[in-house]
């Protein structure tokens, strides 16, 4: 099952983070029970960040993940800046930000990712 809190203002589609996050859990053959992606703003994400791993400033994605469960948190605000610099759209970006935090419940390190990153971006 997969839960979208969105604590934002940010118009974000529910129905396309649960598809991009359902599609690769399925291809990754993740045995995931529950996922949950939040989308906060960036104070709240400069707290987390703080809180878990000791950098004080704001990140776009953090990852948590449980025994048979995970959390996905996005800083939409940190996500938009990234768009803007990278000229991409903010849904884009977002969905890679997802992508990107799900590699990392799944073990990848950032250096294994990067291309089956951007192949599940491609599909979208």
């Amino acid at each position: 099952m997969v839960e979208i809190n969105n604590l934002t203002k940010e118009k974000i589609s529910q129905l396309l983070l649960k598809r991009v996050a359902h599609e690769v859990l399925k291809k990754e053959k993740s045995k995931l029970k529950e996922l949950s992606v939040v989308i906060v703003g960036a104070a709240r994400m400069k707290q987390l960040n703080s809180k878990y791993r000791q950098k004080n400033k704001v990140t776009d994605v953090l990852s948590f993940k449980y025994d048979n469960s995970a959390e996905i948190v996005l800083c939409s605000k940190e996500i938009k800046a990234n768009a803007r610099k990278s000229n991409l759209t903010f849904k884009r970006e977002i969905v890679k930000m997802l992508i990107h935090g799900l590699m990392h419940i799944m073990g990848y390190s950032h250096a294994g990712m990067m291309s089956k990153e951007k192949r599940y971006l491609d599909n979208f």
